[in-house]
């Protein structure tokens, strides 16, 4: 695959504009890659795939605006299913998850604590059941200290038996996909890949195949390929595990 790289200053009337920028296929308008200007608006992302030439959508201030788009965009951009900025736990039943105003490549973002504080929803509805082709994009931060690990769950049903995403941060341990049995039970991670090394923004994407596989894509790179889940449910939780620290959500999309 080829390295790509593509950068730029977004500007909103004349001004430097922190915000989200999205990358586009040019020819199918497919997002490749999300990532957040900074404060002076320069933007950079790299990732890994066949040559193609790109859009670049970085979103406005306020709804109110049009996107800023770099070329035309044909077909039209498919937008998310469902998705959440972190600003607002409405919808969500919450056991204990809070939202940070400080916290976040944008902030807000949801703040999940741990001592199994929690919050679930069914993004897309009682008879959303992640189809083929979805995928869940997640921007999450796991918290410095002693025991610093995190939760994702997805797929699964009211009770919260599916699978979870696990975010570690322990040195000595391993992130991965876990079955779970509740919101308050789960295995270990049967697929796993290296603990989380800071205390950071990291893109999570997990994307849903046929026959009940899934792929898991770190900051553009494979981190698990073609492991077996099961689509239990419609929901999706965020969770802080039992330990002494747990992270922050800065977003969730549903594509």
């Amino acid at each position: 695959m080829a390295r790509n790289l593509v950068s730029g200053f977004v500007t909103e009337d004349g001004a430097p504009l922190s915000t989200s920028v999205h990358i586009l296929d040019a020819s199918t308008a497919e997002k490749k890659s999300t990532t957040q200007s900074d404060a002076n608006g320069y933007y950079e992302r790299e990732w890994y795939g066949a040559e193609s030439d790109v859009l670049v959508l970085a979103m406005p201030s306020t709804q109110s605006r049009r996107p800023l788009v770099h070329g035309p965009v044909s077909p039209d951009v498919t937008p998310p299913v469902w998705a959440t900025d972190g600003s607002s736990l409405a919808g969500w039943t919450n056991y204990g998850i809070t939202v940070s105003a400080t916290e976040g490549l944008d902030p807000p973002s949801f703040q999940v604590w741990p001592s199994n504080n929690r919050a679930y929803i069914a993004p897309g509805g009682s008879e959303f059941d992640f189809p083929d082709g979805t995928i869940i994009r997640i921007i999450a931060k796991v918290a410095s200290g002693a025991t610093n690990l995190m939760n994702v769950f997805f797929a699964c049903d009211s009770a919260g038996a599916g699978q979870m995403l696990r975010l570690e941060g322990r040195s000595a341990e391993s992130s991965g996909i876990a079955n779970t049995a509740s919101w308050l039970s789960w295995n270990a991670p049967h697929a796993t890949f290296p603990h989380i090394p800071d205390a950071a923004f990291h893109e999570y994407e997990i994307i849903f195949k046929s026959g009940s596989l899934i792929d898991l894509i770190m900051d553009q790179q494979i981190v698990l390929s073609d492991e077996l889940i099961s689509r239990s449910g419609p929901f999706i939780g965020i969770h802080g595990d039992a330990g002494n620290t747990g992270g922050f959500i800065d977003s969730i999309e549903i594509y």
